[in-house]
């Protein structure tokens, strides 16, 4: 799977972030792809099964607290999330996440 997953990044479409898990003799991975349907055409091509989710982002100020906040009205929304992932560049102005939502029927009301 280390292999395909390297070609595919390596070939065709850039990925912004992956995170893996494993149980016993199965495992996912989560991908968050710039380009979607270049990443499905490209997993369908390494005979790779996938499911797709839709996710969000935000760009947040980079500072303390920003975060927090956003989750706090996130909550407040009684929206859970499924997953998460930020990333800042070093003296960035901006802060840039990435999240899924637990259930569908929050889709709604998820943007903050």
């Amino acid at each position: 799977m280390t292999r395909k997953l390297s070609l595919l990044v390596a070939t065709c479409f850039f990925l912004c972030r992956a995170q893996g898990n494993a149980q016993g003799t199965t495992g996912s991975i989560q991908l968050v792809a710039e380009d979607a349907k270049k990443a499905k055409k490209a997993l369908d091509a390494a005979r790779i099964s996938y499911q797709e989710t839709t996710a969000e982002q935000h760009e947040l100020p980079n500072k303390a607290g920003a975060l927090g906040q956003y989750l706090a009205s996130l909550e407040k929304k009684g929206v859970n999330l499924g997953s998460i992932h930020a990333t800042a560049a070093k003296g960035g102005k901006k802060a840039v996440i990435v999240y899924t939502l637990e259930t569908a029927e929050n889709a709604a009301t998820a943007t903050a």
